[in-house]
């Protein structure tokens, strides 16, 4: 009877263990992509407490914060065009394109 009682204790454990295991806290800034065997769930994990089922789920977390990156001053007060050539056309590039053909 005891090694009965042995073996549901292990049992109980290793489901406990599985059960805890699959927590995960999301940020405020940040929302979670749940993979299952590798395919995207539709839903996806807003900030908080989750819990993601382990060995069969996998989930990665998206930062929603938005990133800037400084433009160098010889861009913007440039002595003769082609001083600074790739840092020009990229911020012009960036500012004539519509958004509307980004799609296309």
């Amino acid at each position: 009877m005891s090694v009965v009682i042995q073996a549901a204790e292990v049992v109980a454990a290793a489901a406990g263990l599985w059960f805890v295991g699959g927590f995960r806290v999301v940020r405020q800034f940040e929302q979670g992509v749940v993979f299952r065997f590798g395919r995207v769930l539709e839903t996806v994990r807003q900030p908080g407490l989750t819990r993601i089922q382990p060995g069969v789920d996998r989930m990665r977390k998206v930062s929603l914060q938005i990133v800037t990156m400084p433009i160098p001053a010889c861009a913007l007060k440039a002595p003769s065009p082609s001083a600074c050539r790739g840092f020009r056309n990229s911020v012009i590039g960036a500012v004539r394109e519509s958004p509307a053909n980004w799609c296309r």
